[in-house]
C-alpha cells in the first residue's frame, strides 16, 4: 500500500511538472504573439507616418514647380519686341546715335544698324532670362533640397512613432515604466534610444535614409522670340539720311536654352521600407518560475540541469524570443513631374512670332504633376506599383549581445509582412 502511495505521488509530481511545463508553453507563446502583434501595427503606423512626409515633401516639390512653370510664362512675352524701337533708336534717329548707344547698352562696337539693335534686342532678353533664372535656381535649390532630406525626415518621423509610450511593445512599456514611472515620455525614450540604451531590445532600421526622395533631373526647355532684321538707309517715307529702318516683320526665329521643372528620371519608386528588431523581456514565468532544461539519467540534482558551453543554464522556455517586424509604404494618388516638348523654331511662320500664343505653342511643357492625396501599405498585389518586384525576396535579422557579437540569426521572407 505504501509502495501505491509512493508511486502515485511520483506520478503526480511528473503530472503536476507537466501541467506547469504546458501553462508556461501556452502563457509564453501567447505573450510572444501579443508583442508581435502590438510592434506590427506600430511598425505598419510608422511606416504610413514616414510615406505621409515624402507625401507632404511631394506636393511641396509641385508648388514650386508650379512656381517656376509660372516664371518661364511669363517671362517669354517680355522677350517678343524690338527693344530698339522701343527705345526710340530707329528712324527717324540717325545711325551714329544708334550705334553709340548700342556701344554704351551692351558694350559692343555695331558697324551696323542690324549689328547694333541686334546688340540691344539680345542684351535686354538677356536682362529677363537671367531674371527668370536667378529666380529658377531658388527655387530648384528648395527642390534639390527637399529630394535629398525628405527621407531622413522621414525615418525621424517614424522613430517618433515607435518611441511613443503607448506603441511600444508591452513588455517593453512595462518595463520602461518601471524605471521612470509617471516620467516615462516620448522625448525621454528618444534620449535613451539614441544613447543607444535601448538598442538591445528595440532597434529601428529603414532602407530609405540615404537615398533622394526620387531621381531628379532638369527639365531642358527653349526661350522663343523674334530675331527682327534692322536696315541701313533711308526708311521708307523718313527723309533721315543713314538711320536704322525697323522692319516689323522678323526675319527668322530665335532662342535660347534654359531649365524649367525639376522632374523625375526613371523608373524608381518613392516610397518607404522599416524594420524593427525586439527581444522582449523575460515574462513572469520565466522570472518565478526559471524552469530549465534537464537530464533525467543524471545521478545526482547538481548535475541534471544543464548547461550551454558559457555555463549558462538552458532555459525550458526560450525567454527571449527575437521578433523581427518589417512594414512597406508609398505615397499616393498623385503623379510625378515629367518632361515636356520644344518642338523646331523653324517650323513657325516667322509672321507669327509677333504673337505670345503662336510662340507658347510650340513649347508643350510637361505636366507638373498632380497632388499626391495619402500614403498607404504596399502589399504583394501591390508590387507591380513598385516595378514588379518586391523590396527583397528574403532578408536576415540579426540579434546580437552587448558586445556586437551575433547569437541569432532569424529569416523574413517578403510574404511575412507585405500585408
Amino acid at each position: 500500500m505504501k509502495k501505491d502511495q509512493g508511486q502515485i505521488a511520483i506520478g503526480l509530481a511528473f503530472a503536476f511538472t507537466a501541467i506547469l511545463a504546458l501553462f508556461g508553453l501556452v502563457f509564453n507563446s501567447s505573450v510572444i504573439t501579443r508583442e508581435k502583434m502590438k510592434l506590427q501595427q506600430t511598425t505598419d503606423f510608422a511606416a504610413l507616418v514616414a510615406a505621409d512626409v515624402q507625401r507632404r515633401n511631394l506636393n511641396k516639390i509641385r508648388e514650386l514647380n508650379q512656381e517656376i512653370e509660372a516664371a518661364y510664362l511669363t517671362t517669354v512675352p517680355s522677350l517678343i519686341p524690338s527693344y530698339c524701337s522701343l527705345f526710340g533708336l530707329v528712324s527717324p534717329t540717325d545711325k551714329i546715335t544708334t550705334t553709340a548707344a548700342a556701344a554704351t547698352i551692351t558694350g559692343s562696337t555695331p558697324a551696323t544698324c542690324d549689328q547694333a539693335c541686334d546688340a540691344i534686342d539680345n542684351f535686354t532678353r538677356d536682362q529677363y532670362i537671367k531674371i527668370y533664372e536667378t529666380f529658377r535656381t531658388l527655387k530648384a535649390s528648395e527642390i534639390f533640397k527637399i529630394v535629398m532630406e525628405a527621407n531622413d525626415r522621414a525615418f525621424d518621423r517614424a522613430l517618433d512613432t515607435f518611441l511613443t509610450p503607448q506603441n511600444l511593445p508591452f513588455g517593453l512599456k512595462r518595463v520602461l515604466e518601471n524605471r521612470y514611472g509617471s516620467s516615462l515620455t516620448s522625448s525621454a525614450l528618444k534620449s535613451e534610444y539614441n544613447n543607444g540604451k535601448l538598442k538591445e531590445s528595440l532597434e529601428i532600421s529603414d532602407s530609405n535614409r540615404d537615398i533622394p526622395l526620387f531621381i531628379p533631373a532638369h527639365e531642358l526647355r527653349a526661350f522663343i522670340y523674334p530675331d527682327y532684321f534692322y536696315a541701313d538707309g533711308v526708311c521708307a517715307a523718313v527723309v533721315v539720311p543713314y538711320a536704322c529702318c525697323y522692319l516689323p516683320s522678323p526675319s527668322k526665329p530665335g532662342f535660347t536654352m534654359t531649365n524649367a521643372k525639376i522632374v523625375k528620371d526613371g523608373d524608381f519608386t518613392t516610397s518607404f521600407l522599416i524594420q524593427a528588431t525586439y527581444t522582449p523581456p523575460a515574462t513572469e514565468v520565466d522570472k518565478r518560475f526559471a524552469l530549465h532544461v534537464q537530464n533525467p539519467k543524471a545521478r545526482n540534482a547538481s548535475s541534471r540541469v544543464l548547461e550551454d558551453i558559457s555555463g549558462k543554464k538552458l532555459p525550458l522556455f526560450r525567454t527571449q524570443t527575437l521578433t523581427g517586424t518589417v512594414a512597406y509604404a508609398k505615397p499616393y494618388g498623385g503623379t510625378f513631374p515629367k518632361v515636356g516638348v520644344t518642338l523646331d523654331p523653324s517650323s513657325l511662320n516667322v509672321f507669327d512670332l509677333l504673337n505670345p500664343t503662336n510662340i507658347l505653342g510650340l513649347i508643350a511643357p510637361g505636366p507638373v504633376g498632380d497632388e499626391f492625396t495619402g500614403a498607404k501599405l504596399i502589399g504583394l498585389a501591390d508590387t507591380q506599383e513598385v516595378g514588379g518586384i518586391p523590396p527583397f525576396k528574403e532578408a536576415t535579422i540579426e540579434r546580437k549581445d552587448a558586445d556586437g557579437i551575433v547569437k541569432e540569426i532569424v529569416k523574413v521572407y517578403v510574404e511575412d509582412f507585405l500585408h
